[in-house]
């Protein structure tokens, strides 16, 4: 049996980097030609429920009104992974500022159905939840 690599977690910063910049809300502003700075908050592994200065800047780094969009497609208990993390980040960020987009491995295509799509279009930033780097690139590429 082939023992498969995992992806490295610089690989999965490049991907979702890429993503973020390719998004309709970052096009340039065509008045000045000139893209508006996008922002990344990289979170180390066992993230503490009371890091306020963490979950402050998910919320802070959010581009526009909409909600910080929980995808918890890499953990093993996405539901559970995603409700959690939601309701966290409304504790700093106030009712409406994160949602959850279930998108799991358990059915891939879940992720292109229409509802799913709309849900991302409102999103002003996204947290994905922490697990299996893997899972995340089965999903989306």
């Amino acid at each position: 049996m082939k023992n498969k690599k995992s992806p490295s977690a610089f690989l999965v910063l490049v991907i979702l980097v890429v993503i973020y910049a390719c998004s309709p809300s970052n096009a340039p502003d065509h008045d000045s030609g000139v893209r508006p700075p996008g922002r990344l908050v990289i979170i180390g592994g066992a993230l503490q429920t009371e890091n306020a200065a963490v979950y402050e800047s998910v919320i802070e780094a959010r581009a526009g009104d909409g909600p910080i969009c929980v995808v918890p497609t890499a953990n093993g208990e996405p539901r559970e992974s995603m409700n959690e993390t939601v309701e966290k980040l409304a504790e700093y960020g106030g009712v409406g500022s994160a949602k959850g987009v279930f998108i799991s491995t358990e059915d891939p295509s879940q992720a292109r159905e229409p509802s799913v799509v709309a849900d991302l279009a409102t999103c002003s930033g996204f947290y994905f939840t922490g697990g299996s780097q893997r899972r995340i690139l089965d999903v989306f590429l």
